[in-house]
């Protein structure tokens, strides 16, 4: 972080401190103790513990106040933008609180949940919903309204879809993978899919086939193509997309799950799908 900070930067508030001058003084140990270098002791300074407490209590007030330089992005006004007229969310809060309140989950996902809304509209029927989306700024703006309103059991969390963090650490097993941690009991991926097809190029029976591996409900919106958002998506592609039809979705879906009720949106440019593992013939 020392390599960022330079020229008028070494003088935002905490840079100095927090920053530069541990920089300074850890490279100068590590200096002293490269291979070529012959081995002595370390100079013993001893820090009081009111010291130590009053540098991290510094350092957390000063975490606590910064602020984003940015709140413009692609999502981060969804609430307020999206294409959905009054009528059509309410019918969309209706369908999937029917679907929560049936399933009671014990750990929901919400898979491109932008702001957060829809989680949040169903957090009294989940024992915690874990909100994903990969705009940080929406995000932010998910995590500031949950903490004014205390609310502990949504979980706001950046991640891309599309490339969701993979196991870490030594042999792969110090940080799991989202999927090794737990698996989900309700999984929500609403508005999603198209984004999932035309911008990431994953095609939809991927998806479904990643989605059934959680072996679990899901609550999935199909986006059609005379959808203005697809329209957008596809203005510029010289790829077709043949495969993207509601026609072959159902018949992907139908590898996968039974549809146990579905709702109409925006007269039919969108349809909601409450969908079950596939039971065994």
């Amino acid at each position: 972080m020392s390599k960022v900070f330079y020229g008028r930067n070494l003088f935002k508030r905490g840079v100095l401190s927090h920053i530069t001058l541990p920089a300074l003084v850890e490279g100068n140990i590590l200096s002293n103790e490269k291979d070529t270098k012959s081995a002595r002791n370390r100079t013993n300074i001893k820090q009081s513990t009111l010291r130590v407490l009053a540098l991290l209590d510094s350092l957390t007030r000063l975490v606590q106040s910064l602020k984003s330089p940015s709140n413009i992005s692609e999502w981060g006004d969804y609430d307020h933008i999206n294409t959905y007229q009054d009528s059509d969310n309410n019918v969309k809060k209706a369908f999937i609180y029917e679907v929560a309140s049936k399933i009671k989950p014990n750990i929901a996902w919400d898979m491109g949940a932008n702001t957060g809304l829809f989680s949040e509209h169903i957090k009294d029927y989940c024992g915690s919903i874990l909100a994903i989306d990969g705009d940080r700024i929406a995000v932010n703006k998910m995590y500031q309204r949950l903490s004014s309103k205390q609310i502990g059991n949504i979980f706001p969390l950046v991640m891309n879809l599309a490339n969701i963090s993979p196991n870490h650490g030594f042999a792969g097993q110090e940080r799991l993978s989202l999927e090794n941690r737990h698996k989900p009991d309700l999984v929500m991926c609403l508005a999603v899919i198209h984004h999932i097809r035309l911008s990431a190029n994953i095609p939809c029976i991927y998806f479904l086939e990643y989605l059934s591996s959680f072996n679990c409900d899901v609550v999935i919106e199909f986006v059609n193509r005379e959808d203005e958002m697809v329209v957008k998506l596809l203005t510029n592609k010289k790829e077709s997309y043949p495969d993207y039809s509601l026609d072959v979705f159902k018949d992907n879906v139908a590898n996968f799950f039974d549809i146990v009720s579905s709702e109409t949106l925006k007269n039919g440019d969108r349809i909601l799908y409450h969908l079950s593992p596939k039971k065994d013939v």
